[in-house]
Order: structure tokens, then sequence, then C-alpha cells
């Protein structure tokens, strides 16, 4: 079997191993994409794209740079769409996996969606604020009819699927693989301090300014406790924030300038903190999560206790007073209070990071993940077989 794994936009190394977890198996695969995404790590074997882009390139708020992005990304999806048409000719594939139903979208609308099987999977912003946007939705309803497996990564996002017209029956929810099995068990430990940490992206949706009021009240309050925002994208917004509420000296922003050794960096702020926090909210476009945060993920496969709010998605990896805290999203006395409570109680570490570590490592895994998709593959090319 040959599969083709379409990106719009792709960081290698990160995320993704649908790719790689074909090459282990013995699958023809490749990957073709319209940036490839420079964060130091080299490109996997068969990896074609269109332009190789900086990181920096997506993270600057310069309005220059903006500006050149949205002016140069028509003529980059044209091309894109003519190294698929190349790709598919050449690779001759029996199924795709569309990565992001934006991406779908994208060659959709200019009539380069190949006849192919056709798995799509929709990872957050494209079963969120896309949804918002008419020609996307359009060109959603057109993709449905195409594809033979809608992947959702929650019940929500499968609900929106259904609202924008998806036959429920094409839809599967399976969780992605976080490199879980990459992760010692660090656990916790005493400290004078308690070290809270948000790893996220520096936007909106991650919940940051939430975070931020909740804090804010913590150290009013006299609990000695310290923030770290690790994570990567423009954080002037972020600095500012900050310096408003007078938490310089509490709250580090660490920019991990979306690095290709992403786990083994992450392994080593994990050992530096005790908490690990998700806040997040739906953003003002419309942007939420619309499944698991998998950073959050990888703070349980390393044994941290967790408190997330009750975003699309954290259900799959969190149970309100079994793996962490679960708290409404949006409500910073509720955040406040969650995270008062584990400042305070340090008994409930051990118990919340063992729970989320076991319930991870089974549900968050390579093999779990490798089971659906090739099941996904193989039956999608017996249906027009």
């Amino acid at each position: 079997m040959r599969v083709m794994h379409l990106w719009q936009d792709y960081s290698p190394n990160l995320f993704d191993k649908s790719h790689p977890l074909c090459l282990a198996h013995g699958l023809g695969s490749e990957i073709v994409c319209q940036s490839f995404i420079e964060n130091g790590a080299e490109p996997l074997p068969a990896t074609y794209f269109v332009r190789k882009r900086d990181p920096s390139e997506s993270n600057s708020s310069a309005i220059f740079t903006r500006l050149v992005r949205r002016l140069r990304r028509p003529l980059d999806t044209l091309r894109f769409a003519n190294l698929t048409r190349t790709r598919v000719a050449a690779f001759h594939p029996d199924v795709l996996h569309v990565h992001f139903g934006t991406t779908a979208a994208a060659l959709e609308k200019v009539g380069a969606l190949p006849n192919v099987p056709m798995i799509i999977s929709f990872y957050g912003v494209d079963v969120s604020e896309s949804l918002r946007d008419a020609s996307t939705l359009n060109a959603y309803r057109s993709i449905f009819s195409k594809a033979g497996v809608l992947h959702v990564l929650c019940d929500e996002a499968s609900n929106r699927l259904v609202a924008a017209g998806c036959p429920s029956t094409k839809i599967r929810i399976a969780n992605l693989p976080a490199n879980v099995e990459n992760f010692p068990d660090i656990g916790t430990e005493k400290t004078s301090v308690t070290r809270f940490l948000i790893p996220a992206r520096f936007v909106e949706k991650k919940g940051h300014i939430v975070l931020l009021d909740a804090f804010h009240r913590l150290v009013d309050n006299g609990i000695a406790a310290q923030l770290t925002c690790f994570g990567y994208g423009p954080s002037a917004w972020l600095v500012q924030a900050v310096s408003e509420r007078g938490l310089n000296d509490a709250v580090r922003i660490m920019d991990n300038r979306q690095a290709g050794n992403f786990t083994m960096e992450y392994q080593r702020v994990l050992r530096q903190h005790d908490v690990v926090l998700a806040p997040s909210i739906r953003s003002r476009s419309g942007d939420d999560e619309g499944g698991p945060a998998l950073t959050l993920v990888m703070a349980q496969a390393a044994g941290k206790p967790v408190i997330v709010s009750d975003f699309p998605g954290s259900e799959r990896s969190v149970a309100d007073g079994v793996q962490g805290m679960v708290v409404p999203s949006g409500n910073v006395d509720e955040l406040y209070r969650a995270m008062s409570t584990l400042a305070c109680d340090r008994s409930m570490w051990e118990r919340f990071g063992r729970s989320g570590r076991q319930r991870v490592l089974g549900e968050f895994s390579d093999e779990n993940y490798w089971i659906t998709l090739s099941d996904w593959y193989f039956q999608t090319v017996s249906l027009v077989s």
C-alpha cells in the first residue's frame, strides 16, 4: 500500500507520527507540503515541499511580514496544487491522508484535490474558527462527500462537522500519539515554591490572560508560586500583560522557537516544574483546541499533576479529581481556587500524576494510533476496490 500525506504547513519531529509510522511498518509513504517549517529537524525520507519556511515568518507580528505572508500564500497554494498533481502522478497513492481540513479545502477551492480514496484529519482551528468562513465551509461540504473517513479528536469536533453537513457515519474519533513512550516518569518532588508551567503557543486561545489573572490573585494572597510560559509565537502582548500585573519577578516567558528537538527540551523544562496547566478558552475569532492538548498529555506521561479548563477534548486525558482538576473555561475564580488547592495540598500531586501517566500511556501511544490508522487506510481503499 502507498500512502500520501498532504499538509499545507508541516513541522517535522513535533507531533505528527503518521508518515514515520507508515515507513516503520513497511508501507510506501511520502509527505507533500506547501511549507516545510525549518525548525532544526531534517526532512524525513520522501518529503516534498513548495518551499522551506523559517518559524519566525509565521510567528512574527510585524505588519510587513504578515502582509508579505498573506500576499504570497495564494501563489504558494497554486504551487502546492501543482506539486500535489505531480506527486500523485508519480507515486500513484492508494490512499491520501490529508492533515487539517483547511488543507483539503485549499486544494478543493482550486480544483486540485486528487480523486483518490481519502482520509482527512481535523485538528483544531479547522473545526472551530474555520467553520465561520463561508468559502471554507462550502469547500468542506464538497469534501465531505469525497472522503471515506473524517478524523476528529473529540465529541465536540464531531458534533460540529455533523452540524456543517458531514454524515455522522464517516466520522471517527481517535487520539493522536503524543510521544508518550519517550517520557520518563519524572513525577513530583517537595519544593518550597509551587512552580506552575503553561506549555503552549503564545496565542489567545491558550488562556494566558485568564491564567495571569488567577496567578496574580494567588501571589497577592501570599502563596509562594512561580509561573513559566513555555511556547512560541509573537510574545510582546504577553510580556506587556505580565508587566501590567506587576508579575515580572514571578513570571518567566521562555520562547522555544518551535525547535525540532522539542521532546528533549520539554523534558528538561518539566523537571523544573511541579504543576502543568492548560487553561484554554475559545478566542474571539472562534478558534479553540478541538481536541486534547498534546503538551499537557506529555506532561501527564511524565507524571505531573495538571489543571485544565473544560475545553473541547480535555476530557480525553483528564477526569476531574482523578488525573487532575478541571475548571470552567475562562473562569478566573475557579482557576485560582484550583491553583490554590494544589499549591496548598501537595498530597494530591503524586495521586494525580500517577493516574494521569497510567491513562495517557495507554491511550496516546504510537501503537494505539497505528492500529487505528492502518485500519482506516485499508478500509478506505477497500471501499472503492
